[in-house]
């Protein structure tokens, strides 16, 4: 399977750009570090990503790492986002979850994290960076 392979529908491609033109303040910014921070260290990041039936805030394709950006909508979903990491996961992908306030306040932080953990991902794969 490619790695973005995922029976993706045009709906699919269609809520992830109207998402991507929506984000919220948080998640722009979020976007803006992360994405650089990731193209320094070779690293390829896509924003609302679809892996059929779902869209994922962020992904790293390659080290099949999903990030997702928690805000407050997700406190009384705890059973949808159980069954949503476990179809990732079933699919190869590790999934980090981060709360909005910490993307907010711990931008740099929590980037870091993540790149460190693409970078391990990558290389228990026997990908090169």
């Amino acid at each position: 399977m490619r790695l973005n392979d995922h029976q993706n529908t045009a709906q699919d491609y269609q809520t992830a750009r109207w998402l991507r033109n929506n984000a919220s303040p948080v998640e722009q910014k979020f976007w803006r570090v992360l994405s650089i921070n990731a193209a320094a260290h070779g690293l390829k990041f896509r924003r609302q990503q679809a892996i059929h039936p779902y869209i994922v805030d962020f992904a790293c394709l390659a080290a099949r790492l999903v990030i997702e950006l928690d805000g407050t909508t997700h406190d009384n979903q705890h059973a949808y986002d159980t069954k949503r990491t476990a179809f990732l996961a079933a699919e190869g992908y590790h999934v980090l979850r981060v709360p909005n306030t910490d993307a907010r306040h711990n931008t740099e932080h929590i980037v870091a994290t993540i790149i460190d953990n693409a970078q391990k991902r990558l290389r228990l794969n026997g990908d090169t960076l």
